[in-house]
């Protein structure tokens, strides 16, 4: 009986370590973009703007979500996006401080994707319910 006891208590206990590994595959990221990326530059219609970089703003991808945050503005930017086999990226993002939402954001870019550097560059469009819709180029430049 005491044998019994001892072979079920092993077999449970190996049983909760499996449970507890991790057997998902990791999700697969082809182009690279997945992960964060500091930003290092910010441009807006041909001017740079130094404010956006010293606020230490980050961008995070997963597969589907795109997150723009930084520490020193009270601003979040999340949504969706999609990056076609010609690296053009398309996204919508809300504006929030966390507690509602503000503006949304449409970008329309071209990516370029390495191991340690991402630039964005193409349109960015503004959605406002406080002022006319505004649309801007944009240049953003980040690394790893």
């Amino acid at each position: 009986m005491r044998q019994y006891a001892s072979l079920f208590l092993v077999t449970t206990i190996l049983s909760f370590i499996s449970l507890g590994c991790n057997t998902e595959p990791e999700e697969e990221d082809p182009t690279g973009i997945n992960g964060s990326w500091i930003v290092t530059s910010w441009v807006e219609d041909g001017v740079a703007q130094p404010e956006v970089v010293q606020s230490e703003v980050v961008l995070v991808f997963t597969n589907t979500t795109m997150t723009i945050s930084g520490t020193t503005f009270p601003f979040i930017y999340s949504g969706t996006y999609t990056l076609d086999g010609n690296n053009q990226l398309t996204a919508v993002l809300d504006e929030t401080t966390g507690d509602s939402e503000i503006n949304q954001y449409e970008f329309l870019v071209d990516a370029t994707i390495s191991a340690a550097s991402l630039t964005l560059d193409g349109t960015m469009i503004a959605y406002s319910p406080f002022w006319p819709d505004d649309s801007k180029a944009i240049v953003i430049g980040a690394t790893r």
